[in-house]
């Protein structure tokens, strides 16, 4: 499959969820992603079926600062040269091409951390007829940021599928003009090889792999909840391995099913490794 970044510049501000309607955050997890190409296609089963067919992987969106493109931190211990290693506990991404310096120890992270610079977080009151006014939480990108996606796909129905949302936006909110964007196709950078897997994306090993995967394996877990589109519903809670977790082999993960009786409602969970040698 060919592998090409989807680069996102938002034209207004964005609201993506983490359960609580008053925080603004700039993460957006792939199983999000996913949702939002089902909706937008309006055939959820042909994107299911691209999927399980091996035709797609989608990342997480992660920030890019320009022409500069960001990876969540792996989480590997590095003895680190930098005298101030609690700097290190605070850096959530770092850039592609200082992949090596970091696991060298050759990275310094007070720069890393003075150059992250994204944007802005605020609350921002609404108000509906008949109702209490409440607070949703926003996030606005400076003009050089925004997010990115690496898209592996064997054909540019995925791209198309974007054509249309930059219109309709990604993220919560949308009726309200949030999340709507432009976007461009850039080649890939180059995945280094090595015998540890970055994760990079929310994803989960399947039953039968579970065991397998876990072994060697430093990672976190998080959970992954929220509401049925156009229900009241909430879809079943699930935990994924969380992007930046290292594991000693790969797994194929699955989109497993978080319905109720209603109908199914698909959770993407298919991995996107990055190859690293310590």
């Amino acid at each position: 499959m060919k592998r090409s970044i989807i680069k996102l510049k938002f034209l207004t501000p964005v609201h993506f969820g983490n359960g609580n309607l008053s925080n603004g955050e700039y993460e957006l997890k792939a199983d999000t992603i996913f949702s939002a190409l089902c909706i937008e296609s309006g055939n959820p089963l042909k994107i299911v079926e691209l999927v399980k067919g091996k035709g797609l992987k989608i990342s997480d969106a992660f920030p890019y600062i320009e022409n500069y493109y960001y990876i969540p931190k792996p989480m590997i211990y590095i003895d680190q040269q930098s005298e101030d290693y609690k700097l290190f506990k605070k850096i959530k991404y770092i850039t592609e091409d200082t992949l090596n310096a970091f696991l060298e120890g050759t990275m310094y992270p007070e720069d890393e951390l003075k150059n992250f610079v994204l944007g802005d977080s605020e609350a921002r009151t609404q108000v509906c007829v008949g109702e209490d006014p409440y607070q949703v939480g926003i996030y606005t990108f400076n003009n050089n940021c925004g997010l990115y996606i690496i898209v592996e796909n064997m054909d540019d129905y995925i791209h198309d599928i974007f054509e249309s949302m930059q219109y309709s936006g990604i993220g919560g909110r949308r009726s309200s003009g949030l999340g709507r964007f432009s976007f461009e196709i850039k080649e890939c950078y180059k995945f280094p090889q090595g015998e540890m897997k970055v994760l990079l994306n929310t994803a989960m090993a399947k039953d039968g792999e579970l065991e397998k995967a876990l072994e060697g394996a430093n990672y976190l877990l998080q959970k992954r909840s929220g509401f049925i589109h156009k229900s009241r519903y909430k879809k079943g809670d699930f935990y994924a391995f969380k992007a930046g977790s290292i594991f000693t082999g790969e797994f194929e993960g699955d989109i497993f099913d978080v319905g109720n009786d209603e109908h199914p409602v698909y959770r993407y969970s298919v991995p996107m490794f990055m190859g690293v040698n310590i």
